[in-house]
């Protein structure tokens, strides 16, 4: 295959899916909560729960996906309440630009889902501005909102839920009006609990992957730095959490009964405050030259 160099994730950034997941490893956290949890996951994935257990796993699933690391959650029923939970996500995403303006790009199916990968939608448009981009994730919270409501749970108005669900509904810089609305559109995102990409070039190498297309050596080269970025950054915010967390010991957001509005979770349910992971790092990505 002249022309073309294959790159694995190795060659790229050597153990990076790894260590990502692993600055963020979940802390311990008291049992009754995680029955609760444990127990939606089980009837949903064998076809038994309810609406409200599905609606609890969407807003939990990172905390599910940490326990799916711990191994408490089996292969088969990981994927299959992975694959819900992103068909119902991507379908609030598509909504929520719809609701803009625009639209969001088809992901490509059938993919493994690994636990603590977050959620990239690509927005579509033609001289998409940073307000729009925007005013989609803000419509992404308010759908996600209702969803949850609709779906027997209580939660806080005006939550940060594509934060939450670490679901970023990102332009493709081609797109884009200029540069400097890209640059606007990734300071928002970034500045908002997202994860957007800065580099133009390492946000076109994510949507190609997305849609499972090569990518340009210069592209793959931009997406290697800027994860590497990426954890660094991770590297500093779990020293702030662990800090935090130590913090909150004897506070009751850890404490049996204490409960939190905003998870959904009655009183009596403990709401573990839980930790962003990184990004999505595929298999592998094909490059060509130029």
């Amino acid at each position: 295959m002249t022309g073309r160099k294959i790159l694995t994730t190795k060659k790229l950034f050597p153990g990076l899916f790894l260590l990502a997941f692993l600055l963020f490893f979940p802390f311990a956290c008291p049992a009754a909560d995680d029955k609760t949890l444990l127990k939606a996951a089980e009837l949903v994935a064998s076809g038994k729960g309810s609406a409200t257990d599905e609606a609890l796993l969407f807003m939990e699933n990172r905390r599910l996906n940490h326990l799916a690391m711990e191994g408490k959650v089996s292969g088969g029923a990981y994927q299959k309440l992975q694959r819900a939970y992103d068909r119902k996500n991507r379908e609030i995403a598509a909504m929520a630009a719809k609701d803009a303006g625009f639209s969001t790009a088809e992901s490509k199916g059938g993919k493994t889902y690994r636990p603590g990968t977050d959620t990239d939608a690509q927005l579509r448009g033609n001289d998409l501005t940073a307000a729009d981009v925007e005013n989609s994730r803000k419509a992404y919270n308010k759908r996600v909102e209702n969803y949850l409501r609709d779906s027997g749970l209580t939660v806080h108005k005006k939550t940060n839920w594509a934060a939450r669900t670490e679901t970023d509904i990102m332009p493709s810089p081609g797109q884009m009006k200029s540069s400097q609305e890209f640059a606007k559109a990734a300071a928002y995102i970034n500045g908002d609990g997202g994860n957007m990409y800065v580099s133009p070039l390492a946000a076109e190498a994510q949507g190609k992957l997305d849609g499972g297309d090569a990518v340009s050596l210069v592209e793959g080269q931009a997406f290697t730095e800027e994860m590497k970025s990426k954890v660094a950054k991770m590297k500093k915010d779990k020293a702030a959490l662990m800090e935090r967390y130590r913090a909150s010991e004897n506070s009751g957001e850890r404490r049996p009964g204490g409960g939190n509005p905003e998870s959904g979770i009655p009183r009596g349910k403990i709401h573990r405050q839980d930790q962003p992971a990184g990004k999505e790092h595929p298999e592998f990505c094909r490059t060509r030259r130029k």
